[in-house]
């Protein structure tokens, strides 16, 4: 088959010769949390299934292991924050992008490069990571990608149509890939040329030899960021609640708007505003004097609701400038982990953000610790969350149900049901247990 181009007849037979793929399912339940935007998803499962999907994205999960694996081996990583989300959301995106051209039939120059492969290069030229490694981490998602679906192959076809189907994949499936890959290199270039010439690139340069702990000249910094360092400082990352639908720069912009109004409200008489990660924008709002007290409050009213805030504690001087964006970026990470948080205020969560620190330690943690207790569900997790708020208030029956909004019964009902899925008695390394929990309430949804 012709990869450029194909007749409609032939395209019809080819989507009846793939009916393969619709059968694809991932390998372990459940599969990985899902990375690319819930209009990406929905619109995957519509043209092929659940399953289909579920197993792209943990083809997607395993391909971001091995790329991965090659950045850290060149350092890439120790640059780019957040990596694991962000790589997994381009192979992701790609690998769904891969399986809906295959069920097509689609010829090369009619599939769709996604959005959500490319948006993160945006970051990855602020951050200084070489076209080539770009390319080959691409590469090296799309050979997993691949291989993965030739081992679906073996067990779906008869062997009389195994050599046909090999070839019509080979060809398409490396087709997209050099699309993709062109793609990338020239949003890459583009994008490369336009921060470099750029005032905003001048001044991140400047905020991340601050946020590294490097020395800067103070005047030459503030001259450069038109802030005075020596204030005090509250800082806080925006974002939207739904990424990769708009355009990174509409989207940025939108949050410097809200920025700007929620610096009235907070009657703060300077602000700094620049593009972070994430189409994420990082403020910091400035006072000569103390902030107002309550600024969580304020800020948790005046929130548009469309948009999602991390936010730092109030410091002060250069390296209180340092120290409120490195919280909020903590704060930000566990919002985005949990997923349900319009505004995380660091004072909140600081013992969660210590305690998982280490992600992978953390879960292991929890599922020793709670055993039964941690099983999936829904009537489970509303026993853990009444145990938590049981414990967190003295196993005051009263305050837990008052916190939960029901009778003091039920809570004295779920707290003995919680008890013997634990195994063991409440008295029991307590405080193991109420780690265990607050970890357990922070964890993605």
């Amino acid at each position: 088959m012709d990869c450029g181009r194909c007749s409609t007849d032939e395209r019809h037979e080819a989507t009846v010769a793939n009916d393969w793929i619709l059968a694809l399912n991932p390998r372990k339940t459940p599969p990985p949390t899902p990375c690319c935007s819930a209009a990406t998803l929905a619109a995957a499962r519509a043209e092929l299934g659940s399953g289909p999907v579920a197993w792209a994205i943990e083809v997607a999960a395993h391909a971001t292991d091995k790329v991965e694996e090659m950045l850290d081996a060149t350092h890439a990583l120790d640059r780019l924050h957040d990596h694991g989300q962000r790589l997994r959301r381009a192979a992701e995106s790609c690998a769904l992008s891969v399986v809906r051209g295959l069920r097509q039939g689609l010829p090369a120059d009619e599939v769709t490069v996604p959005t959500e492969a490319v948006q993160g290069l945006r970051d990855i030229v602020r951050f200084d990571i070489p076209l080539d490694q770009v390319l080959r981490a691409m590469w090296i998602s799309h050979v997993h990608i691949y291989e993965s679906l030739l081992a679906e192959l073996e067990g779906a076809l008869e062997p009389a149509h195994w050599p046909g189907t090999v070839r019509q994949v080979s060809d398409l499936a490396f087709a997209y890939v050099d699309v993709f890959a062109q793609h990338a290199a020239q949003e890459y270039e583009a994008e490369r040329e336009r921060w470099l010439g750029s005032v905003a690139a001048v001044r991140r340069r400047v905020i991340d030899e601050i946020l590294a702990g490097h020395p800067v000249g103070l005047a030459e910094a503030e001259g450069i960021l038109t802030v005075r360092l020596a204030q005090h400082h509250v800082a806080a990352i925006l974002w939207t609640h739904e990424t990769g639908t708009t355009d990174a720069s509409v989207t940025v912009d939108r949050l410097r708007r809200a920025a700007t109004e929620l610096a009235r409200t907070l009657q703060a008489p300077a602000l700094l505003a620049v593009p972070g990660e994430e189409a994420a924008l990082w403020v910091w709002w400035c006072w000569k004097e103390p902030p107002p007290a309550d600024i969580t409050g304020h800020l948790r009213e005046a929130l548009p609701a469309d948009l999602r805030m991390a936010l730092g504690p109030g410091d002060r001087g250069l390296e209180g400038f340092r120290r409120s964006h490195l919280r909020a970026r903590e704060a930000e990470r566990i919002a985005r982990s949990d997923g349900t948080q319009r505004l995380c205020d660091y004072s909140e969560v600081a013992v969660v953000s210590l305690l998982t620190a280490n992600r992978e330690q953390a879960r292991w943690f929890v599922e020793d610790t709670l055993g039964g207790l941690g099983e999936a569900g829904a009537k489970a997790a509303d026993l853990r969350e009444t145990l938590r708020l049981y414990l967190a208030h003295g196993r005051s029956r009263m305050a837990a149900a008052e916190r939960l909004h029901i009778a003091a019964t039920t809570v004295a009902y779920r707290v003995k049901r919680a008890e013997a899925l634990l195994g063991r008695a409440l008295d029991d390394d307590e405080l193991h247990l109420r780690i265990a929990l607050e970890i357990n309430s922070h964890a993605p949804r």
